[in-house]
């Protein structure tokens, strides 16, 4: 990573440099009010990508890898990073398209062929929802996100820039990671002593959860396929990012994504079998319940069955009871065409209205004058109430389409480490999904999942351009 910025640099002069490093934390850090402090240092750089070819050549060929980085930057602590990545990404792409006249990628092509069905033809059926036009705009901001996994494979194409996109995930997860861990240190008496403390972390717990969730999983499906010592000293640096960033899942207290990670570790057993590091990995878990607070395990108790029996009448579990048999009775009422992108709420504040016993109770410990949730708790349950019937074609991509690229890339032993990662933290953000309404609430948690599918992708079409060679061979 340090040698390719290295590269990059090295063309440019002192100034130069000064206005590349001033516009990236401008871009990071900075609203888009402020944002005209940095007018004068992007003058500069306009002014060398005209006047030198060189540099002009540099620019547009590295343009689109710096926005992947901002992209995922801000993944951990900054919207105003990923909307700025998203845009260098999109600039690189029409630069490739129509100056370099490269050929565009589409990675697995039904894959993202359904993606834009469901973008565009989800236009024309979101008009007929209950809540019709004014959807539009949520139904478009939710189900655009896998652009970014289209521009990214139209913009990595080379080992040395995947390199530099997996650091800076992994990167950002640590970053996360550590607040947490920060957090638990210095707020340790509170911390070690209510169960239900929890640190919200740079945007919100179930963004944290999210990004550590698929984090740790990726790294871990590195870890698992090393085979020799000499391989775990120069992986020395994954396995120490995946310690840090799995106390950071656990002191996030998510259970659902604690779920997540237990479900993609079982996928990688399965798939890449061996007693031995199974074994370990049994005497490394066990040992958790002697260091873990007792907070934590506590709420993790909760994810049980017979804990859960117990406490049934809890505010958390009966909001998404509510939720969730709201979302169901939207779509009883919405079979068809679905409540639309925004709609829901109104549904389920119905079903609340309609389920509100004498004491003004919806359940337990559930005032209905305090209920004001409009959303599933589950995507799901979500994608069947504002889709109705056309939730199929997410059910398809989810579990037929995505399914079947995981089986081919499976087939190739190749990069095994990466494809299990990947796999795995898309595993675990379907089980996190069951609980969460990832897909269309969370939308920094969605765009993780689509990074976990680009990282599949470009493998797969390595695999590809590996096969041909050999064949013409």
């Amino acid at each position: 990573m340090k040698s390719v910025i290295e590269e990059i640099l090295k063309k440019f002069n002192s100034m130069e440099k000064i206005s590349i490093l001033v516009l990236l934390i401008l871009f990071v850090f900075v609203n888009d009010k402020n944002l005209i402090i940095g007018i004068p240092f992007l003058l500069l750089l306009i002014y060398s990508f005209i006047k030198d070819k060189n540099k002009r050549e540099i620019i547009i060929e590295n343009i689109g890898i710096v926005g992947v980085v901002l992209y995922l930057l801000g993944f951990s602590f900054s919207d105003y990073s990923s909307n700025r990545g998203s845009c260098l990404m999109i600039l690189s792409f029409l630069f490739q398209i129509f100056y370099k006249k490269k050929k565009i990628e589409f990675g697995e092509k039904k894959i993202m062929y359904m993606f834009f069905f469901i973008l565009i033809f989800g236009c024309i059926w979101t008009n007929f929802s209950y809540d019709g036009v004014n959807s539009i705009g949520r139904f478009i901001k939710v189900n655009k996100r896998f652009l970014e996994t289209f521009l990214m494979l139209n913009i990595i194409k080379e080992k040395k820039q995947f390199i530099v996109a997996e650091k800076t995930f992994i990167i950002g997860a640590v970053i996360v990671a550590v607040y947490y861990i920060l957090d638990y240190i210095l707020n340790y008496s509170i911390a070690s002593t209510y169960v239900n403390y929890r640190c919200e972390g740079f945007k919100n717990v179930t963004y944290s959860a999210g990004i550590l969730m698929m984090g740790s999983m990726y790294l871990f499906g590195k870890i698992w396929e090393i085979k020799t010592v000499k391989e775990i000293y120069s992986k020395y640096i994954d396995i120490i990012s995946f310690i840090l960033i799995f106390i950071g899942l656990i002191l996030t207290k998510l259970r659902a994504s604690l779920l997540g990670v237990g479900a993609g570790i079982i996928f990688i057993i399965i798939f890449s079998f061996d007693w031995k590091k199974v074994l370990l990995l049994f005497l490394l878990g066990s040992s958790l319940v002697f260091v873990v607070p007792d907070t934590i395990i506590e709420r993790v108790r909760h994810i049980t069955i017979e804990k859960s029996m117990k406490s049934v009448n809890t505010g958390s579990d009966n909001l998404r009871r509510i939720m969730w048999r709201g979302s169901i009775y939207t779509w009883k009422n919405n079979k068809i065409f679905g409540a639309g992108a925004r709609g829901t709420k109104y549904w389920v504040q119905k079903f609340a209205d309609e389920n509100t016993d004498k004491n003004g109770m919806t359940l337990y410990g559930i005032n209905r004058k305090e209920f004001t949730f409009g959303e599933a708790h589950s995507i799901y349950l979500n994608m069947l109430a504002e889709t109705g019937i056309f939730s199929i074609l997410y059910f398809i991509q989810l579990f037929i389409f995505i399914p079947i690229l995981v089986l081919k890339s499976l087939k190739v032993n190749k990069n095994k480490g990466e494809k299990f990662g990947a796999i795995a933290g898309m595993i675990s953000y379907y089980v996190m999904g069951v609980v969460w309404s990832l897909w269309g609430y969370y939308g920094a948690v969605q765009s993780i999942f689509q990074f976990m599918l680009f990282i599949l992708m470009y493998f797969y079409l390595k695999d590809l351009q590996n096969k041909r060679k050999e064949t013409i061979k």
